[in-house]
């Protein structure tokens, strides 16, 4: 797969203020009210397209 542009983002913080939530919303779109606390790492990914270029998947 090639990219036209590629951004890597790493959340960081305190404990229990809501990063994987935020990239839950983000990734899938939708917010859960409960959430397990995060042990280690979490990854998530998103493509999104540019009206004047075409959608890469």
């Amino acid at each position: 797969m090639s990219y036209s542009y590629l951004f890597k983002f790493i959340i960081i913080g305190d404990t229990c203020v809501g990063k994987s939530c935020f990239l839950l919303q983000f990734t899938d779109k939708r917010f859960q009210h409960v959430h397990d606390m995060t042990i280690g790492v979490e990854f998530g990914s998103r493509t999104i397209g540019i009206a004047s270029q075409p959608n890469h998947t």
